[in-house]
């Protein structure tokens, strides 16, 4: 069973985990600098998930399979994705997709018309490019990163008075915003009707064309023929 949701409590420190554990496996095929691993490092810790979480700045995301913690994410309050980790053994399983788009829902239940996400290494930008972020108006941030947004569809709205965020987000959560739906295709009666016509008189044409050429290659019976060999029995 698989289960996204916000992260409390001593799940920030497995979240903590989660990112570097993903982080170390994606240094070996990726070059970082010096800097870029000091800023990781300074930036996901539990001591600042948890200030920033009980500020009301950040929300922490995670996905949980079998109960235990797989993936990790976390948006701020202006829409920015400052965490999106998998574990490594967890990976090409859709869970960063499922990141994503709760990050994405509960972006547009904040009311906020977009979310961004600044992608280092810039290789990692078209996994982004086929979940709906295009590269924004000031992407090239000049670190070996890139700067992505996704706009919003308005679905949700504000949030109602007298509703918690999180009971807001439970509210949510069984509606997709970003789900894309396909038509079904419907074929008419004339439609089947004018194909079966064309087949049958595809058939019929060749039955009549193997007929004639048959024909064709018979030798015709004259009334030489007969009397040839009328004489032929009489001898």
């Amino acid at each position: 069973m698989t289960e996204v949701r916000l992260l409390y409590g001593n799940e920030i420190q497995w979240a903590v985990n989660v990112a570097r554990e993903a982080f170390v496996a994606g240094m070996s095929n990726a070059i970082r600098s010096k800097e870029e691993i000091d800023r990781f490092y300074n930036e996901v810790t539990p001591e600042r998930l948890w200030q920033e979480g009980n500020a009301g700045n950040l929300f922490p995301w995670g996905v949980f399979r079998e109960g235990i913690l797989c993936a990790v994410g976390a948006m701020q309050r202006d829409g920015r994705i400052t965490m999106l980790y998998v574990r490594p053994d967890c990976q090409h399983r859709g869970m960063g997709l499922l990141l994503l788009n709760a990050m994405r829902n509960q972006a547009a239940a904040l009311g906020l018309p977009q979310v961004t996400i600044e992608v280092a290494p810039v290789t990692l930008a078209p996994y982004f490019y086929g979940k709906g972020f295009v590269v924004a108006p000031k992407g090239t941030v000049g670190n070996g990163s890139v700067l992505l947004e996704c706009r919003l569809c308005q679905q949700y709205g504000q949030p109602m008075q007298g509703v918690s965020q999180p009971e807001i987000l439970q509210q949510n959560r069984k509606k997709d915003c970003l789900r894309v739906t396909y038509q079904k295709k419907k074929v008419s009666a004339r439609a089947v009707l004018c194909v079966t016509a064309a087949a049958l008189a595809v058939s019929f044409s060749v039955i009549v064309g193997i007929t004639l050429y048959h024909l064709a290659a018979e030798e015709r019976y004259t009334v030489k023929d007969y009397y040839d060999t009328r004489v032929e029995n009489e001898v």
